[in-house]
């Protein structure tokens, strides 16, 4: 038990480290209009992963990179997020754009590749609800490293934390079962980057719009996978050992 929950442990605290030190001690720089500092911060759950991979050794079970077994079609979808916050701006400028969409986009991929790739792999051996529990309980409280009250992102105000904790707990495990139902199906931390993304930069009715696009695509995938399963057939995992 210690060898699978000691690399889990061991994630989440440097991913909060990283996160926090950043946060606390980096001073605000932009490059054109891209917040660098978002970026280092967001990038602390990939910072902590790839530290892991080394300290651990843990397998790439699923298999995963960062467009999986279907590359033309990963990097298209993702081709099409990166315009939604032109679609939603009033006042569309170039800059401000290019600005808007690496800083979010790499903010984004910097905590997915964390929680999608190594914390994935690092769960596997649990059930995948129990993986989407760890991984949500993990992404949640790793927020405090970033706000000094994580329940103020849905609504923006502060909810009791004996509400406000098992609340996103639970919806960030829901996200967490859907993403991780993603990620192993298509072995492409991209995917669930851009559902990540598409929150973080739209307003709720475009949000609703892409996360229906995206399960639809995601049902899409697994009827596709079902149909290469037959009764005289057994689907087979491949393990590396390499982190991408």
């Amino acid at each position: 038990m210690k060898q699978l929950v000691l690399p889990i442990i061991v994630f989440a605290g440097l991913a909060f480290v990283f996160s926090w030190v950043i946060n606390q001690y980096v001073p605000p720089f932009t490059w054109l209009t891209i917040d660098g500092k978002e970026v280092l911060t967001g990038c602390g759950p990939a910072l902590s992963g790839l530290v892991c991979y080394r300290l651990f050794g843990i397998p790439n079970t699923f298999n995963l990179s960062l467009a999986g077994s279907k590359p033309l079609v990963v990097f298209g979808i993702t081709f099409l997020s990166l315009f939604v916050p032109v679609l939603l701006s009033k006042q569309p400028t170039t800059l401000t754009f290019v600005g808007l969409i690496a800083a979010q986009f790499a903010y984004t991929l910097g905590e997915e590749f964390g929680w999608r790739h190594y914390l994935q792999n690092a769960v596997a051996p649990f059930t995948k609800w129990q993986q989407a529990l760890i991984i949500g309980t993990i992404w949640f409280f790793w927020h405090y490293a970033i706000l000094p009250d994580p329940t103020t992102m849905l609504t923006g105000k502060p909810v009791p934390f004996y509400i406000g904790i098992p609340l996103f707990v639970g919806l960030l495990t829901l996200f967490s079962k859907l993403a991780s139902d993603i990620v192993v199906r298509t072995q492409a931390v991209l995917l669930p980057t851009v559902l990540h993304y598409i929150g973080k930069v739209s307003n709720s009715y475009t949000l609703l719009t892409i996360y229906i696009l995206v399960l639809a695509t995601y049902l899409m995938w697994h009827k596709i996978g079902a149909k290469r399963l037959s009764p005289n057939r057994t689907m087979v995992y491949r393990y590396s050992g390499a982190p991408y």
